[in-house]
């Protein structure tokens, strides 16, 4: 696995949680850590090693993975598991293509075409 490819999926899960402590009405420090504690640990880098591993596999191995593909994938899987803690999941999905778009950013890089 290539580097780009590793850090990205490290780093993508962490998004969402940043995101909703970030929208917080009163973030602090305390709250950041409990967040990225229970966000990232608990519901991101779970669903990343669920779906988001074996889709990137899999696409990866039979086609050119694209960016329609990332966001699909994450924003189906944001929405899934939002209900799961019941949640709108229209919120599910944003947070889910906010991982699956910085996971792009990280991991794409051909000379500025994203399509």
């Amino acid at each position: 696995m290539e580097r780009r490819t590793l850090a990205a999926f490290v780093l993508a899960p962490l998004v969402p949680p940043l995101i909703y402590w970030a929208c917080a009405p009163s973030p602090d420090l305390d709250s950041l850590v409990a967040t990225l504690l229970v966000g990232a640990f608990a519901v991101t880098y779970p669903c990343t090693i669920a779906v988001g591993l074996p889709a990137y596999v899999l696409i990866t191995k039979y086609a050119t993975l694209r960016l329609w593909h990332v966001l699909a994938i994450s924003a189906a899987t944001g929405a899934a598991a939002s209900t799961l803690f019941r949640w709108t999941p229209l919120l599910g999905a944003a947070s889910g293509a906010s991982a699956g778009l910085t996971f792009w950013l990280i991991w794409y890089r051909r000379g500025g075409r994203f399509l």
